[in-house]
């Protein structure tokens, strides 16, 4: 259903693209996407150039480039290249391979250098929780949320790119045109209507996924009520029956007493009787 959703999405939005009603928020756009790409450096933007400039960013580019095209998760590179043990990280060695796949244009060294920024907690590993959370932060920085087209400066010429993790294509400074400037603009303005139905979407089933944690909560609070009372009812029951037992218990020695209290008294009033006889009367030769 997402993908029918994002699909259609995706077709609206680019027949929208070519009706004047989209001119006034996609000339905003634009101007916002091309006065990123060729903003100078200023103290104003020390942040944003710093981030663009971080092989850390360029290298999670590179990660979700490879995410994207072959249609993974975190999880699931990590499983490809942690030899099957179903760890949920990576060694530095490890990691060292992936980086190795996605053709980065890095060297050994500036890996090596890059890979200890990452290893956040120095442990020795890069584990999922690390990696996804610097993927999200250059998503943040480097290009609009969602957009293919990821802006950065190229570290071996030194000079800002814009490059589209989906086809490869990568776009220095010198050679943008208007025209190129258009579709990446363009692009962008897709996939920030895709980036909103994604959030939407994963909003709406994370409410939904709460509502159905809800209502089992609550069939479980109540199956354990239902038990509950179950067990006091029973409790009351046996205490009743415990009583009622300890009742005719009491009643069955009382009436026990009674009887050998009679039957002592009988047998003591028949020897007294013959002891009395034996004395009072006398006995014939």
């Amino acid at each position: 259903e997402l993908a029918k959703n994002l699909e259609h999405i995706e077709k609206f939005t680019r027949v929208w693209l070519e009706n004047k009603d989209s001119e006034h928020e996609f000339q905003k756009l634009f101007k916002e996407v091309n006065d990123a790409f060729y903003a100078p450096p200023s103290v104003d933007n020390f942040a944003r150039e710093k981030a663009l400039n971080d092989p850390v960013n360029l290298i999670m580019v590179y990660v979700e480039a490879k995410l994207v095209n072959d249609g993974l998760i975190m999880a699931d590179l990590i499983q490809q290249f942690n030899d099957g043990t179903g760890d949920n990280f990576l060694t530095h060695e490890q990691f060292r391979k992936v980086m190795n796949t996605t053709g980065v244009p890095m060297s050994d060294i500036q890996i090596r250098d890059v890979i200890s920024k990452l290893d956040i907690d120095n442990d020795g590993y890069i584990s999922n929780d690390e990696l996804a959370e610097l993927l999200n932060a250059q998503r943040d920085v480097l290009g609009q949320p969602g957009s293919p087209w990821k802006q950065y400066v190229d570290p071996a010429l030194s000079i800002m790119c814009y490059h589209n993790i989906i086809t490869g294509e990568k776009i220095i400074e010198g050679n943008m045109t208007m025209e190129k400037m258009v579709i990446i603009a363009k692009e962008a303005m897709v996939h920030k209507k895709l980036q909103v139905e994604r959030e939407r979407t994963h909003d709406a089933k994370l409410a939904d996924w709460v509502e159905i944690m809800r209502d089992y909560s609550a069939k479980v609070i109540q199956g354990m009520y239902r038990v509950w009372k179950a067990r006091n009812e029973r409790r009351k029951h046996l205490w009743k029956t415990d009583i009622d037992r300890q009742e005719q218990e009491h009643l069955f020695r009382n009436e026990m007493a009674t009887r050998i209290a009679a039957w002592w008294r009988s047998r003591i009033g028949l020897e007294v009787y013959k002891f009395v006889v034996e004395c009072t009367i006398e006995k014939l030769p």
